[in-house]
């Protein structure tokens, strides 16, 4: 290495002095591996990084690079958490270590780590500088995901709901006979969190059961894997703003029925022209683009109540719900309790990973026979429905032909359709 500082120049020889050398394992086979180099202060690094040029005119040591250990982000993040801790009314007590932790200063000159603030957290997604409550993990779960999802959190300044509220109501958010963790995060910035009142995760099987929505499963209908996210906020609009402005809740625009005039006349022309040139112009802050588009749904509405016909409609008239479904039996209802069983068995043991493997298998196969015996009983109605309907076709072909038949009739075959026979007696 004094070699190459004194290729460097004489000016260069005079003020560097090397305080450490260490040659670091290589990483590629059959070449060495690089040369850390330690300088009593960083006027030295500097000098040698401005004069570092000078070895591309050497035969001998023109393939030689010389870097920084640190790059630029690195050392700005350095300066900037140097800067806190000197602001800070105790931050005297601390220093900044080269691999970038903050140690405590002793009397001894033994470093000791502490818990102080950092750039990111491992297991927050907020920094010691921010005042916001804790969180109770339930998936421990740690990968590259989660630390570059952390990381954002941080930069951002916003935190999660999950796990900072009722424990009780909170829940993994993917549950399957594969395992259960906790995938589906619900984020707010750090000053929304205290609107916030409540939180809880509610799992579909839950809703399912509670709403008896078992009509609804099927083979096109499965039950998703993962939870609904419920949270409640604490509004800061007082209702009387809106109390001037009565709104027709039961009033519904015909869309089917647009007329091809629709915002064809020129002073409507003229209004979305001028709309436009505000956008272009004057959308500077967030209130000019609230007024842009408050006014641009004035125009809308107003175009809308000209030109396209309204239906007034009462809370009576909503949509018909499906009907139930047909093949649900006694035997789909004993399955689907036993599989609410296993499931909550595996969601709420938190014991011996041998036991907790055993409920997991155990919730799975509850599953796959639910799911086995709900595909097969709605096969054999649908294949019941279409003889059923056959026979309802054959036996208006044959009315109308003049034929009679005494064994197609539809009300005789609507329950067991599958078994009939065909008798055709000639009037």
């Amino acid at each position: 290495m004094n070699e190459i500082i004194q290729k460097l120049g004489q000016p260069v020889a005079k003020e560097v002095k090397i305080a450490a050398v260490t040659r670091l394992n290589s990483r590629f086979r059959g070449k060495p591996g690089l040369v850390k180099m330690s300088l009593e202060n960083t006027d030295q690094k500097i000098l040698i990084l401005r004069n570092k040029h000078k070895l591309k005119t050497d035969e001998s040591y023109k393939t030689v690079f010389i870097q920084g250990a640190k790059s630029r982000i690195e050392r700005l993040l350095e300066n900037n958490t140097c800067a806190i801790l000197r602001k800070l009314p105790q931050g005297n007590q601390f220093r900044l270590t080269g691999n970038g932790r903050i140690l405590r200063k002793t009397q001894n000159n033994e470093d000791s780590e502490v818990d102080v603030p950092k750039k990111h957290s491992t297991q927050n997604d907020f920094s010691d500088f921010d005042s916001i409550r804790s969180r109770t993990a339930i998936d421990k779960t740690v990968n590259q995901h989660g630390k570059s999802f952390l990381e954002f959190l941080n930069e951002s300044k916003t935190c999660v709901l999950n796990g900072r509220y009722d424990s009780n109501k909170d829940n993994f958010t993917c549950i399957s006979g594969r395992g259960k963790s906790v995938v589906d995060y619900m984020c707010v910035p750090h000053d929304v969190l205290e609107l916030c009142s409540s939180f809880q995760v509610i799992t579909t099987r839950s809703v399912i059961e509670q709403n008896n929505f078992f009509q609804f499963l099927g083979d096109r209908s499965k039950i998703p894997d993962h939870s609904i996210l419920l949270a409640e906020f604490k509004t800061l609009t007082s209702i009387s703003e809106y109390s001037s402005s009565k709104i027709d809740k039961f009033k519904r625009f015909r869309l089917k029925s647009i007329p091809n005039n629709f915002f064809g006349s020129d002073l409507r022309k003229a209004a979305l022209q001028t709309l436009i040139q505000r956008i272009e112009t004057t959308r500077e802050t967030q209130s000019h683009v609230d007024n842009i588009y408050s006014d641009l749904c004035t125009l809308i509405v107003d175009e809308m109540n000209c030109k396209i016909p309204v239906c007034h409609a009462s809370r009576k008239t909503r949509k018909r719900h499906k009907s139930s479904k047909p093949f649900w039996n006694e035997e789909l209802g004993q399955l689907w309790n036993a599989m609410r069983l296993r499931e909550k068995q595996f969601l709420s043991f938190k014991g011996r990973s041998s036991t907790r493997r055993r409920f997991r298998e155990e919730f799975q196969q509850a599953q796959k026979s639910f799911d086995r015996k709900l595909r097969q009983c709605e096969r054999h109605y649908r294949q019941s429905f279409f003889v059923w309907k056959s026979i309802i076709w054959l036996h208006q072909i044959l009315m109308i032909s003049g034929t009679k038949s005494e064994s197609l009739d539809p009300e005789k075959y609507k329950t067991f359709p599958w078994k009939y026979t065909v008798q055709t007696v000639k009037s």
